[in-house]
């Protein structure tokens, strides 16, 4: 997805990625749903992002702000 498109629609854009390690670490992390608000759609019920998409970046820019380090709402990873 372009940057463009992304802020259109309030994404983040996912910049650099971690090791496939990382992100299955991350990953499973979250589908053992250890905060209680993982959902059935694989997304987080905190952050609201959608997790198998998320846990791959190490660092995301939000629309209006700066980039910040990927990271589990909850402290998790």
């Amino acid at each position: 997805m372009s940057n463009f498109l992304s802020r259109l629609m309030g994404a983040f854009v996912g910049q650099g990625k971690v090791s496939s390690t990382v992100a299955a670490r991350r990953l499973v992390t979250c589908r053992t749903n250890q905060c209680g608000k993982f959902t059935s759609s694989e997304h987080c019920g905190v952050c609201k992002c959608h997790m198998p998409s998320k846990v791959v970046y190490a660092s995301v820019k939000l629309p209006g702000k700066d980039s910040e380090t990927v990271r589990c709402p909850k402290g998790l990873w």
